[in-house]
């Protein structure tokens, strides 16, 4: 069975996107397999080691107000703790965020065992979360 579980992929979806055309979805996920690259405790070595989604939705209205990220099956280990899963929820949340600087973002990460860390644009004061969780701004 853990042979079969290391070989699943981590899966990010990033919804309630407005229409972007495929240049900015592909440059959208590369700024997104750097970020995650970034973060080697996670052991994502380049864009064939995750599976990013941008899935259409069938409501138009309100689309890219607020956007949604997630993402699953990161892989868990004794020395993934609370600062590196807000670290890569933050970094993803970052990443999106950049592309839509007015829309409220939230992402949630996690492994097989559910969510882990999140991040939400919503924050009065960044850098107080940033030193509560221990997540350094620089990379």
């Amino acid at each position: 069975m853990e042979q079969i579980v290391s070989r699943i992929k981590p899966v990010i979806i990033v919804s309630c996107l407005p229409e972007l055309s495929e240049r900015k979805l592909n440059e959208i996920y590369r700024e997104l397999v750097k970020a995650i690259e970034d973060a080697k405790e996670f052991a994502i070595h380049d864009e064939e080691s995750l599976v990013v989604i941008f899935p259409s939705d069938s409501m138009k209205y309100g689309l890219g107000t607020e956007i949604i990220v997630e993402g699953k099956w990161f892989p868990e280990n004794d020395e993934v703790g609370e600062k590196e899963w807000m670290g890569l929820a933050f970094w993803i949340g970052m990443t999106i965020q950049k592309f839509f600087e007015k829309s409220f973002v939230q992402c949630v990460v996690g492994g097989f065992s559910g969510p882990r860390g999140f991040w939400t644009s919503f924050v009065p004061d960044p850098s107080k979360i940033q030193e509560e969780v221990g997540i350094s701004v620089e990379k």
